[in-house]
């Protein structure tokens, strides 16, 4: 198994682009695991073996070819394979994989939903509510605390400035739905989205199911947290791309 030492990652913790580690595997042996993921999606223990060795020349790779979604997914499909992104991720940022969990419910949600409720935004009783529950109403104030991120669009003289509302930002983080919807209609209505992004449906208050969308093709999570920390990898993963809730996933 090829001897990694994990990337620097930024330390504000902005999408950015991040120092990659050596890759110790030969030529030859990537070529053999690449051709052989792309015509194989089993066995899975052996799908993850060979994507974890060749995850540094996959990040090198994406890296240095300007290329979509689509086309990087083409190239190697087996990222879409269940717990493949955060395999990459884990090996090429080491210990950062699990931040997420270690910090959100612990010290994050319940600051967050104290600061929605100085400022208004939260009116919502919290009785009665899981951990669980609480961890995903504090996801779900982010957008509405965090400003929304102004970037440039377009290149030379055609360059405009753009800010979203608050509503989209809510929605490009997390678009809510009720159970039920046409998945095909919904990825039909979703294609000009292109960036990771998630989808739960649920009733008002709560979500019974959490994808993260990619490319198209939707990832189900067990939990809401689960979705957002797989969501916020892909940004690694597929190369940081701007997106009007960048500022959620930058927290």
């Amino acid at each position: 198994m090829a001897q990694t030492t994990p990337a620097q990652m930024p330390n504000d913790g902005a999408l950015a682009r991040a120092l990659i580690p050596e890759c110790t595997i030969s030529d030859e042996c990537v070529s053999q695991f690449k051709e052989w993921l792309r015509k194989n999606s089993q066995p899975l223990r052996q799908i993850e073996t060979y994507m974890q060795n060749t995850a540094v020349y996959r990040a090198k790779w994406i890296r240095d070819n300007n290329w979509t979604i689509d086309q990087i997914l083409e190239e190697f499909p087996r990222l879409m394979t269940k717990g493949m992104i955060a395999q990459d991720f884990l090996v090429l940022y080491g210990d950062a994989a699990s931040k997420l969990f270690e910090t959100w419910l612990p010290i994050y949600a319940e600051k967050i939903l104290y600061l929605a409720r100085q400022e208004g935004k939260l009116t919502l009783p919290l009785d009665g509510l899981t951990p669980d529950g609480v961890g995903e109403l504090a996801l779900r104030q982010l957008p509405a605390l965090l400003p929304p991120t102004t970037y440039k669009v377009g290149r030379g003289r055609g360059v405009k400035v753009v800010r979203h509302t608050i509503q989209e930002c809510s929605f490009a983080f997390i678009d809510h739905k009720p159970p039920g919807i046409n998945m095909v209609e919904y990825h039909e209505a979703k294609a000009c989205k292109p960036y990771p992004h998630i989808l739960t449906l649920g009733n008002d208050q709560s979500a019974f199911q959490a994808f993260v969308i990619i490319a198209g093709q939707a990832l189900e999570q067990e939990t809401l947290l689960q979705a957002i920390d797989v969501c916020f990898k892909a940004f690694f993963i597929f190369v940081p791309i701007v997106n009007m809730c960048g500022n959620s996933y930058r927290m």
